[in-house]
């Protein structure tokens, strides 16, 4: 039995991870920069909060997630700085009203949606999880804890059968094929709590051609996801996580890497060669 802490693992980290492991690394010990521009997923904040808020009220007024937005919009502004979440960087002097706009227009696409799939059932939107799944440990033979963590943003109970719902905020009609990752994810989660998996899973995207967009995930979806899990723990249990992204998209962007400031990488002279930067992250392992 080993004395380290049981490892947390999200979809979120998972995707980091997988990206750049360094990055995760550094994600994990809190080295997030707080000045970091967070402009590209506000309106998604946004009315994801309005939708919490409207189905967190008793009877659900409709109309009332419109009036939501203004309040809600400076409510998470105000809060991104105060808890060092980063920085909106508006893009043009009418970037703020044409957010708030799309925001409007997408709540009020939005609540038939909800009325429809939602409302008739028992539901917890926001649902935060921390589940243990046990898989193989480093030692052949060996079995070792995780926890899945996260939050969906509306768990559905619909007599006795399991729905996960993730609200997007985005026009892109193919962007759904990037999310099937993340919904295989929330559906194992939903297997470890309650030893069933979901029977649907899908995207509310009010603002594509298909507003419901519900997939199936497979067993052998299933199967690639749990791999990716056990390949990121073991990673971390031999301390190999400090491994650069191998190629330069997204490492010399600005604004892109939340922990830039903090990377090894960014922090050596030009004339060490590559290899010998490699050299100076393996030894924080």
């Amino acid at each position: 039995m080993s004395d380290e802490p049981t490892l947390s693992i999200s979809w979120s980290s998972l995707r980091t991870h997988e990206e750049c492991r360094m990055r995760g690394r550094l994600m994990r010990a809190g080295k997030k920069s707080p000045v970091q521009d967070i402009r590209g997923y506000f309106p998604g904040t946004v009315v994801d909060r309005v939708m919490r808020a409207w189905l967190d009220s008793d009877d659900h007024p409709s109309g009332l997630m419109v009036d939501m937005v203004a309040e809600v919009m400076a409510a998470e502004e105000a809060k991104a700085v105060d808890k060092g979440d980063g920085v909106i960087r508006w893009r043009s002097k009418n970037d703020r009203a044409e957010v708030a706009a799309f925001c409007r227009e997408l709540v009020i696409r939005l609540e038939p949606i909800l009325q429809k799939e939602v409302l008739p059932y028992d539901f917890e939107p926001a649902k935060w999880f921390r589940t243990p799944i046990a898989i193989p440990g480093l030692e052949h033979g060996s079995v070792r804890r995780v926890d899945l963590i996260g939050e969906m943003d509306i768990l559905v109970n619909a007599h006795g059968r399991w729905a996960v719902w993730d609200l997007k905020g985005t026009r892109d009609d193919n962007y759904w094929r990037k999310t099937l990752g993340q919904l295989t994810f929330y559906d194992t989660a939903v297997a470890a709590m309650f030893g069933e998996a979901t029977s649907r899973a899908g995207l509310i995207q009010p603002m594509c051609t298909e507003a419901v967009k519900e997939v199936l995930i497979t067993d052998e979806e299933r199967r690639v996801l749990l791999s990716r899990i056990v390949s990121m723990a073991h990673d971390i249990w031999r301390k190999e996580d400090t491994t650069f992204r191998r190629d330069d998209g997204g490492c010399f962007q600005p604004f892109v890497c939340a922990v830039k400031h903090a990377c090894p990488r960014f922090q050596v002279p030009r004339r060490i060669s590559p290899t010998q930067m490699q050299d100076m992250a393996d030894a924080l392992r």
